[in-house]
């Protein structure tokens, strides 16, 4: 496909990856103005600023929205999409410049990172459907879509605290987030999960509902997930583990064996109720902070709601 006379619009975050995607704004408009293409283009500047203006964006006609940033740019560009979505609007195309921390959405289609290769995939790449969720609880009562997965309880932790880190970015901040809360390691928590109708009565300290198969840089949370078969892969340790167990199964979180190991249970879902009597549940969607102290999350998903430009 041939986009060069679409009306591109790019949202990007001149924060991420530390401030480095500031200046490669420039480098975008000038490659596209190189490949007969031009584009408007905004600069985030807090939270939550890139949904406004994807639904703005929406709502002007645009035919592409491109989310330049990580993982948490691509999230709030998707949230103001699918707002306007579920109101009735017609959405653009979705591309993803990831120049962010973890860009793990981004790394399961393999686009690319530099300004050439992204802008030529922007202009001639395929345009592919893809799953949506939405996770519902803690500091979103109305509900927060995401695109890449939730985690609930050790890995949210990790991730969270990863965020913190302003020197450190990309693996090595999980690595040292996955230290810190191992010597600070929570117990395990009482879960009353309701699969697609499903009750199921556990304790746990780890939980992840995945779209795309990779999380926090490195871990494939989701190793089999595909974002584009209308289900997601729910993963989840069974009963509680110990730091060391914990430790040990790191190993097969970044090769992806995880689920080989008895202590961890998998299953394909469209739906997913999450209840905790102590309040305890914490929970990211894309990196992006949903809980810390909630009792009940509901997970659901919008099947091929978005059509995303990719090389695969």
């Amino acid at each position: 496909m041939d986009r060069s006379k679409k009306r591109i619009h790019i949202i990007l975050n001149p924060t991420a990856a530390k401030g480095r995607a500031r200046s490669m704004s420039v480098a975008i408009e000038q490659k596209l103005l190189s490949l007969g293409c031009s584009c408007t283009m905004e600069h985030t500047q807090e939270a939550m600023q890139a949904a406004v203006m994807a639904g703005t964006a929406v709502a002007d006609g645009v035919d592409v929205i491109v989310a330049a940033g990580g993982d948490g740019t691509c999230n709030e560009v998707v949230n103001g999409m699918m707002q306007a979505a579920v109101s009735g609007a017609k959405l653009p195309e979705l591309a993803i410049f990831p120049i962010g921390r973890g860009n793990d959405f981004a790394y399961i289609f393999s686009i690319p990172k530099t300004v050439d290769a992204f802008c030529r995939l922007l202009i001639s790449g395929r345009a592919r459907k893809i799953d949506v969720g939405k996770v519902t609880g803690g500091i979103y009562p109305e509900g927060r879509f995401f695109i890449n997965g939730i985690g609930v309880g050790f890995e949210p932790m990790v991730t969270m605290k990863a965020s913190e880190y302003r020197r450190i970015s990309g693996v090595p901040s999980y690595v040292l987030a996955l230290l810190h809360i191992l010597s600070h390691y929570p117990k395990a928590v009482d879960m009353t999960l309701k699969i697609d109708g499903r009750e199921l009565v556990i304790q746990s300290q780890q939980l992840s509902v995945c779209n795309g198969r990779r999380m926090g840089g490195a871990f494939l949370m989701g190793p089999d997930a595909l974002a584009d078969d209308g289900l997601l892969d729910l993963t989840y340790a069974n009963h509680p583990l110990t730091g060391l167990q914990i430790l040990a199964l790191v190993g097969r979180f970044l090769k992806g064996t995880q689920k080989s190991h008895s202590a961890i249970s998998a299953a394909r879902i469209t739906s997913l109720k999450i209840l905790s009597p102590s309040g305890k549940l914490v929970c990211h969607a894309d990196g992006e902070t949903i809980a810390i102290d909630t009792d009940r999350l509901e997970v659901g998903m919008y099947a091929h709601a978005i059509s995303l430009i990719c090389p695969v």
